[in-house]
């Protein structure tokens, strides 16, 4: 009896050991069996997307980058470059030309102790320098530099400026101080908030808050929608990426009673939820501090989005009579690809007879949590409206970014692109990428590539009397010597410059130099005691665009000179012989 008792205890283990393996292979390889019908259908549609493992509290890691990365000192190199293609431009092909061939070089640096930044920006033809510009912030103080015209730095006080804008605008009287104070303040924050903690506050949401966004909207359309609004078929037959394939079909079809109770309970879920008004609170007070205006209250946000949701359900109230049409999206896919319809059906008993609107298919070339790639076709009426080839890489040390998007009928195309790779906790980090855009036979883009590195040596030079000069403290006798300086130099330096660019500039037509020169009549003839104006005339010339004495003048001189000559020799001719 014992015996038999063991060996009945050790079938029940075997068979529990079964049923239990049996549950994980049919959860891992069949896992829609155990999820209902609206968590099937979203689980297809995202991953017919690649959303399938995006959620809001992921927004903690991007925040946690940004703060690191935005509290540290940088140093950041980038060349640009245009590339033009313009056949109905005003631009000729050499000017094109000449463009392409331009290069802008940017050295940025940043101190994230004093908040001070330096930007120094070179336009080069080919290796050549053409002309180069040094920009320093100290706290609040703005200077400009360019070291080809001169070796100090030319300053203003944050303060001296708006005293200044406020006695020399024309709108002085319509602006008070403080007004143009904040004003400037915005201009200033908008210069350096990137790169302090004031950008971190603006972005910030705690993760008690993404998490309450997560449980309450996460799955908002499964808690929402009806049940009976999902459906699955098995069997169909669709055409996906150009191939006719066998798929189960999983939809989603709203009458459009049932879409405006779905807006109406979101419009009073949202209206109910406290977090999210104080979240749009706290963001619009930030802003609104930035600018000086008065903060607003929580009470206020919150009537004000009651408002514009009652507003919206008002205005589609008309949708519940529509008890019989529907819309209808429908998702299908087959192994890397996957289709999605958006249905109108005119009766809803009949889900046979439709119309598609739209339809999306998405081809993955590649599809994991690192790195996904792929091309988006959006057709409406079986035309292709669009198409969108991406590239999106998130790894540890290498990022990208790539969208390519096509408009066929419009011949139209736009593409965007920014690679990393570096990890720039230990070294600089490679920047590569692009903007371009073409429409028919014409085409221009923005290349750009450089380094950013976090853990470069950055020193910042101090604006001081001894480097810099206060523009708006000097006299105007002193601002209009500065600027005939610096023309003088820009005269000397700049036309060999520009004429790298194909650009023929002479040195008077940058600088005109203005001297004082000092003439003096001699006297005709001391024998005859013949009087002649000893007084000094003094006349205005230029030395490069000449400004000269008046022509009358010149030749009443030349003639003063002629018969002085003549008087002289008389008066030798008239001098006692010696025998």
């Amino acid at each position: 009896m014992k015996k038999k008792n063991v060996i009945i205890a050790v079938v029940l283990v075997i068979v529990l050991l079964i049923v239990t393996a049996g549950i994980v292979v049919w959860r891992v390889f069949f896992p829609d069996l155990f999820k209902s019908k609206q968590d099937v259908f979203w689980d297809k549609a995202e991953n017919s997307i690649g959303l399938s493992s995006v959620k809001f509290t992921d927004y903690s890691k991007l925040l946690d980058e940004y703060k690191e990365l935005y509290n540290k000192s940088y140093k950041l190199d980038l060349n640009m470059s245009l590339d033009l293609d313009l056949s109905s431009s005003e631009l000729d092909s050499d000017t094109q030309d000449l463009i392409n061939n331009s290069t802008l070089k940017t050295e940025a640096y940043y101190d994230a102790d004093s908040k001070d930044m330096q930007e120094k920006i070179g336009l080069y033809k080919g290796k050549s320098e053409v002309l180069t510009l040094d920009l320093v912030t100290n706290k609040d103080k703005f200077g400009i530099k360019c070291a080809d015209l001169s070796d100090k730095y030319y300053v203003a006080n944050l303060e001296d400026l708006i005293d200044y804008m406020v006695k020399n605008s024309s709108s002085a009287s319509s602006y008070s101080k403080q007004q143009i104070s904040s004003m400037t303040d915005v201009l200033q924050n908008n210069y350096s908030n990137l790169h302090n903690m004031d950008g971190y506050k603006l972005l910030y949401i705690s993760e008690d808050d993404l998490k309450h966004l997560d449980d309450n909207y996460r799955d908002i359309f499964q808690k929402l929608i009806p049940k009976d609004c999902y459906s699955t078929e098995k069997n169909v037959e669709v055409k996906i990426d150009g191939n006719k394939v066998t798929t189960t079909g999983y939809y989603l079809t709203l009458t459009g009673k049932d879409g405006y109770n779905f807006i109406k309970d979101l419009a009073n879920t949202i209206k109910d939820d406290d977090v999210i008004s104080n979240i749009l609170t706290e963001k619009a007070n930030i802003i609104l501090e930035s600018t000086g205006e008065d903060k607003v209250k929580s009470n206020d946000v919150s009537k004000a989005i009651e408002k514009a949701l009652d507003e919206l359900v008002e205005s589609l109230e008309g949708l519940e009579d529509y008890d019989d049409e529907a819309f209808q999206i429908a998702v299908y896919s087959d192994k890397s690809a996957s289709r999605i319809d958006l249905n109108y059906l005119e009766d809803v008993d009949k889900p046979d007879k439709k119309e598609t609107l739209l339809t999306i298919e998405n081809v993955f070339s590649k599809n994991s949590d690192k790195e996904k790639a792929g091309k988006l076709t959006l057709s409406a009426s079986k035309v292709t409206v669009a198409t969108i080839n991406y590239e999106i890489v998130d790894k540890e040390d290498e990022s990208k970014l790539a969208l390519s998007i096509d408009i066929p009928e419009s011949d139209f195309n736009f593409s965007i692109s920014l690679a990393t790779k570096g990890n720039y906790k230990k070294e600089a980090v490679s920047l590569d990428g692009y903007v371009k855009m073409s429409y028919d036979d014409e085409s221009m883009g923005i290349n750009f590539d450089g380094t950013i590195d976090y853990t470069a040596d950055v020193s910042i030079p101090e604006l001081t009397s001894k480097n810099s000069v206060d523009v708006l403290n000097l006299s105007s006798k002193q601002q209009e010597e500065e600027l005939n300086k610096l023309l003088k130099k820009a005269s000397e330096v700049l036309p060999a410059r520009l004429k790298l660019l194909g650009i023929d500039v002479k040195a008077e037509d940058i600088y005109k130099e203005k001297t004082t020169t000092t003439t003096t009549e001699t006297p005709a003839d001391t024998t005859t005691e013949k009087k002649t104006d000893d007084t000094a005339k003094t006349t205005t010339t230029d030395t490069n665009n000449v400004v000269v004495p008046n022509t009358d003048e010149i030749q009443k001189n030349i003639e003063d000179i002629q018969k002085t000559i003549e008087d002289t020799q008389k008066a030798i001719d008239n001098m006692p012989k010696n025998n």
